[in-house]
């Protein structure tokens, strides 16, 4: 299926984001704030402000199962950033006649500029890290697919070897972190129609923490707090 408006790329990565949103949501938070506005509302009393940080074992234990399928997580994600460039080239200057592009026409298409940024929402900078972050994980990803990519344990790692044989530089745990929910950013405001200032700046944050593969210039991001 042609990946050419938002409708089908809603449709089709649908799954893919709501597996990536059960298991690592893009804003979390570990304490139970609240704030209770009632009596002064009524003007009966002040506002009530209960501050009580907790450590769940069982969330710990989630979050580390979640750590341990990062690769598998990255995959997934992969998935809606490949779709996003999709439909940028198809709404871009070359679209495809029938829709089908390998992943090397892809990446050329995406270096020659012929992709359309606005799916996006128009930030050239942040468009350039994105397609950037794209064409530089392209060999990860086909390690992933083909079973040809290395995972390390102790320190979390995906790494592999590019269609040369050579070493491809490893993906951290915090860069695949980085890399899915730059994704998920992403995947949301093509859908919205665009970033809204506190996603564009997130999106910023993730992107530049992944800036040893992208090679772009500092975008100055700042993690949202949590919802």
């Amino acid at each position: 299926m042609s990946i050419s408006t938002t409708a089908v790329f809603a449709e089709s990565t649908a799954f893919e984001r709501l597996v990536l949103d059960r298991l690592m949501p893009r804003y979390g938070s570990d304490s139970a704030d609240e704030i209770d506005l009632r009596e002064a509302m009524v003007g009966t009393g002040p506002v009530q402000v209960k501050i009580s940080a907790f450590v769940s074992l069982f969330a710990h234990a989630v979050a580390e199962a979640t750590a341990s399928m990062l690769p598998l997580l990255f995959g997934a994600a992969w998935k809606l950033l490949d779709l996003i460039v999709e439909l940028a080239l198809q709404q871009g200057s070359a679209p495809s006649r029938d829709g089908n592009w390998a992943i090397k026409a892809k990446a050329r298409a995406l270096t020659r500029g012929d992709a359309n940024a606005a799916v996006l929402g128009g930030d050239p900078a942040v468009w350039a890290a994105l397609g950037a972050l794209y064409v530089a994980t392209t060999e990860h990803r086909h390690c992933l697919v083909h079973r040809l990519a290395r995972f390390c344990q102790q320190s979390l790692t995906l790494s592999g070897v590019d269609a040369q044989g050579q070493p491809l530089r490893a993906l951290c745990g915090e860069e695949l972190q980085a890399f899915v929910r730059a994704a998920q950013i992403a995947a949301d405001a093509v859908i919205a129609g665009g970033l809204q200032a506190r996603e564009a700046d997130h999106l910023r944050y993730e992107l530049d923490r992944l800036r040893a593969h992208t090679g772009q210039p500092l975008l100055g991001g700042t993690k949202a707090d949590s919802l």
